[in-house]
């Protein structure tokens, strides 16, 4: 109808809308999204609870934005939940809202039956879809922190619905309203609005597919972590394990679904070699495997191995050291018969945590040499060891030739996490005899961390600038000035450690701004000397609020000391030149 009447009538605009584009000429699509200003959304409710008859002058703000953050923002849901305020009352009305849809109900009367209430709403929409649509979207709802595609089109393989059909179903949804795009450096990946998702979850309910629809939701995790166990540390381990980092809370949730149904073979899948990159320093997550252990018995020794190794990553530095070491004792010895590599790992993760270095980085040595492992373990094992040999031990020489060995697998490995060590280990062994090349050996590795595992992230960068300050000044300072450039915004703590060691190196140097430096954040004048986790730490409470840290101040001081070692080592070049 409106292509007609605008093709007849060239002089007429029409504004439409609508849950999906009409897709006739000349349409201009503007998405309506929901209310993304707590301001606005707030303001909504209060007008319409005061047009309700509710005593607004007494509401909690935070209380109120409390609400509209848990209705989506969506006007709609925040009218009718504002209408019930008057009735009741604020607090009843947060209490309720987990059965919104009983909530949200009656409102304006003179309404349209079908958009009376929030149910009503979401239910016409739902009716209009075609059948395998309504099972795709109720299915998909089990993902609790979203999905992107090829998980929806997991999902349709359990319903029966062939690839194709799956992605347009998506595209449909998306459409229709029912599932929200969000454009992300990885892809797209698809929402549905909290009101949405526990609508389609009741659909699930009332259709008993809700463990079914678990089920296969699980089953797609295990698509990300059961990979081969005997290769624990290949390039395509660590995409999935930086891959579960954005499906930290379907991990959660499917861990936990393995548990409810006594499954060992689920448990263990789910806690296959990615998950060891991915849960470590997780400590938050260490408690969900517990209920996993008692399931992978020693009839399952490679599961029960993969659940052991989950633990002990997720709660190392943080279970007590005995039962860590407990844990990595068993996993040797299933590791021994059928070697992989990881019972070396599991024992250097409880040497290194406790302190001692020496033995941690044996351990390291001797799987790096352990020809019954697949070659991207050794590889593994051998950065760890020459990073730990030069830069925590501070090995004089080498005669193992490491550096080489190191250098060797840089050229070769597709691993970004193998390269990045060798690269570092390398650079720490060389600092003395080769400052350049080692530089460059850090300019290399830094490049490459952003392709790492979640915890190597933060501690790697640590190893790096304290390394740099290591080298002669100006080498230093030209290291760190290109580290703080890299990241033009401090987004995480992890992007305060070149300031903190630009800060060192002028204490170093005896730059006159070091002591203002040093007085203006929480840190000890000794952490050159740390070793990269403890840095971490350090770096996480000056970044913590309340710490009394200027920032701001700071990094123009400490880049203002820079750019003067740089100057002045420049100065002191041309002078010899002159000489």
């Amino acid at each position: 109808m409106i292509d007609a009447l605008t093709a007849d009538c060239r002089d007429l605009s029409v504004i439409v809308t609508s849950r999906e584009a009409l897709g006739i000429d000349g349409e201009h699509v503007v998405a309506v999204r929901s209310l993304d200003s707590a301001t606005t959304a707030v303001e909504l409710f209060r007008q319409r609870a005061l047009a309700a008859g509710a005593d607004v002058q007494h509401m909690d703000r935070s209380l109120l934005e409390h609400i509209c953050r848990r209705l989506d923002g969506i006007p709609l849901a925040i009218e009718l939940a504002a209408a019930r305020a008057a009735t009741l009352g604020v607090d009843a009305l947060v209490d309720a809202l987990d059965d919104r849809f009983s909530v949200l109900s009656g409102g304006r009367r003179r309404a349209l039956d079908r958009h009376g209430t929030m149910r009503a709403t979401i239910d016409w929409s739902h009716r209009l879809l075609a059948a395998d649509e309504q099972r795709m979207f109720q299915w998909l709802a089990v993902f609790s922190s979203g999905f992107e595609l090829d998980a929806a089109r997991h999902i349709g393989a359990a319903l029966g619905i062939d690839e194709l059909a799956a992605t347009d179903h998506v595209a449909s949804l998306v459409h229709k309203s029912m599932v929200s795009p969000e454009p992300s450096p990885h892809g797209v990946r698809y929402r549905m609005l909290e009101t949405m998702r526990a609508y389609a979850l009741e659909e699930l309910d009332a259709r008993g597919d809700r463990l079914a629809a678990a089920t296969a939701h699980a089953e797609w995790v295990a698509t990300l972590t059961d990979l081969p166990v005997e290769t624990p540390c290949t390039a395509a381990v660590e995409r999935n394990s930086i891959r579960l980092e954005r499906e930290a809370d379907n991990w959660r949730d499917a861990v936990m679904h393995a548990a409810r149904l006594g499954s060992g073979d689920l448990a263990g899948r789910l806690c296959g070699p990615p998950v060891a990159y991915f849960l470590l320093g997780r400590h938050d997550l260490a408690d969900l495997l517990l209920p996993l252990l008692p399931l992978c018995g020693v009839d399952r020794p490679s599961h029960r191995r993969s659940v052991l190794t989950a633990l002990i990553n997720s709660a190392a530095g943080a279970a007590p050291p005995e039962l860590t070491r407990a844990r990595a004792d068993e996993v040797y010895a299933l590791d021994e018969e059928e070697p992989t590599g990881v019972g070396r790992l599991m024992k250097w993760m409880t040497y290194a945590w406790s302190g001692e270095f020496e033995a941690a980085i044996e351990q390291c040595l001797l799987g790096a040499n352990d020809m019954r492992l697949h070659e991207t373990t050794r590889d593994k094992l051998l950065g760890i060891a020459v990073l730990g040999q030069f830069s925590l031990l501070e090995a004089p020489d080498d005669p193992d030739h490491l550096i080489e060995r190191a250098l060797t697998t840089v050229a070769r490995s597709e691993v970004a996490l193998q390269r990045t060590t060798c690269r570092l280990g390398a650079a720490w062994g060389l600092a003395a005899t080769d400052p350049d090349r080692s530089l460059e050996l850090v300019r290399q590795a830094l490049a490459d961390v952003p392709y790492v595992p979640a915890l190597t992230r933060l501690t790697l960068p640590g190893s790096a600038s304290r390394l740099l300050t290591r080298l002669a000044p100006c080498l230093a300072a030209q290291g760190l000035m290109e580290q703080l450039d890299a990241m033009p915004v401090r987004r995480s703590f992890v992007d305060l450690i070149p300031i903190f060691y630009g800060t060192a190196l002028l204490h170093r140097v005896g730059h006159p701004s070091a002591s203002s430096a040093l007085a203006t954040m929480t840190m000890s004048r000794i952490a050159p000397f740390l070793s990269m986790m403890d840095f971490v730490d350090l770096a996480r409470q000056a970044a913590a609020p309340g710490s009394g840290v200027s920032l701001c101040e700071l990094e123009s001081m400490v880049r203002a000391g820079l750019r003067d070692i740089i100057a002045s080592s420049r100065d002191e070049a041309v002078a010899v030149g002159r000489c």
